[in-house]
């Protein structure tokens, strides 16, 4: 039966906002100081984040089982509440891919990746916190193309960067491509995991104009 309660569905989002940082944040560190000897414990540390994402989604569908009058239709809600769970999930598979593959070293076009992802989550943190406040949508608007905008340049070097691997004009360790394939792959899939919430955001305002 449903039930009139008082959860902060926007406050949870914030939350989840957060958590988005601190993954990013915790994924620009191990590249800035890669040690394949502390990957372990990183990859742990990052589980620990994605779990603490995992229970705010739990609790906003709990709570959302049981509303009667939430504040936003209850697709935007449950669509914003795990696309921004799956923000922490990718850049978790960032650190698994790199723990799991001994990955030695990083790669330049890898530490321009990261940066993205970086830049994206601040810009993705902003836009969250104008959203919870119910701030200009025009305001918002400019984060969201900025996202956008980031997202745009991941695809260009991920052309690049595949295009490189795969070329013929050098002998690599065929272990070599495929790994840094699944690698780029994986921060590929965390960049536009940042532009897809930015999106739903952007679909949220528009329904509610």
């Amino acid at each position: 039966m449903f039930e009139e309660i008082h959860f902060n569905y926007f406050q949870s989002f914030a939350n989840l906002s957060k958590k988005a940082r601190e993954a990013a944040d915790l994924l620009s560190e191990v590249a800035a100081d890669y040690d394949p000897s502390k990957l372990k414990d990183r990859t742990q540390e990052m589980h620990g984040l994605e779990q603490e994402a995992d229970q705010i989604t739990h609790s906003v569908i709990d709570a959302l089982a049981q509303e009667y009058f939430p504040p936003l239709a209850r697709e935007d809600i449950i669509n914003l509440a795990h696309a921004l769970d799956s923000i922490v999930d990718s850049i978790e598979d960032v650190l698994l891919c790199l723990y799991m593959y001994h990955v030695p070293q990083l790669i330049p076009e890898a530490m321009d990746f990261v940066e993205l992802i970086f830049q994206a989550t601040e810009e993705f943190s902003q836009l969250m916190v104008e959203f919870v406040n119910h701030r200009k949508k025009n305001d918002l608007r400019e984060k969201v193309i900025r996202i956008n905008f980031l997202e745009g340049k991941g695809d260009d070097l991920y052309i690049a960067t595949i295009r490189k691997l795969f070329g013929y004009s050098h002998q690599e360790d065929l272990r070599y491509v495929l790994v840094w394939k699944e690698v780029i792959d994986a921060l590929e899939t965390a960049l536009d995991a940042l532009e897809s919430v930015a999106n739903e955001v952007e679909t949220v305002l528009l329904k509610n104009e």
